[in-house]
């Protein structure tokens, strides 16, 4: 039917507008699809914002962890997008405070940063992320990883 994932991923993204999903099965109520980017690149952060909106996502930013923590307790994301480097609270430790905290702990952590991706993936994983994925990235399959992982949440 598809000529590719990525073609059937488009189409899919499309048809999703104000959280409710319109694909070939008919209309459903969805979950908000709300993603938190957590990046202090602002090239970075951007690219990613603009992505994701474009995707269908509803998207807050924040450039450091204190910041995210609060948007986090103020907002409930589906997911959180966490570079590792981060100023004032660590990638770790934002990931570790979201785990730690019971209403924050079913939240999907997507890990990222750039260089010695072997010790930094297994440092994310027992930090308690679901995903870690290294820089540099395609956004779409960013955007493959986020919609893969919340589907598997829902």
């Amino acid at each position: 039917m598809f000529r590719s994932k990525r073609a059937h991923q488009k189409l899919r993204s499309t048809h999703t507008l104000n959280g409710v999903a319109n694909g070939p099965g008919g209309s459903h109520d969805a979950l908000p699809r709300i993603v938190l980017v957590v990046e202090d690149h602002p090239d970075t952060q951007s690219a990613v914002a603009v992505h994701l909106s474009m995707q269908g996502f509803e998207v807050l930013v924040a450039s450091d962890g204190e910041t995210a923590l609060q948007l986090a307790r103020a907002r409930r994301p589906s997911l959180v997008y966490i570079d590792l480097c981060l100023p004032r609270i660590s990638g770790y430790e934002v990931c570790e405070r979201i785990r730690a905290d019971a209403e924050l702990r079913g939240i999907v952590i997507l890990m990222t940063s750039a260089g010695g991706a072997v010790e930094k993936q297994a440092h994310s994983l027992e930090a308690g992320a679901d995903i870690y994925l290294p820089k540099p990235f395609d956004l779409e399959e960013l955007t493959e990883y986020i919609e893969a992982s919340l589907a598997s949440r829902s």
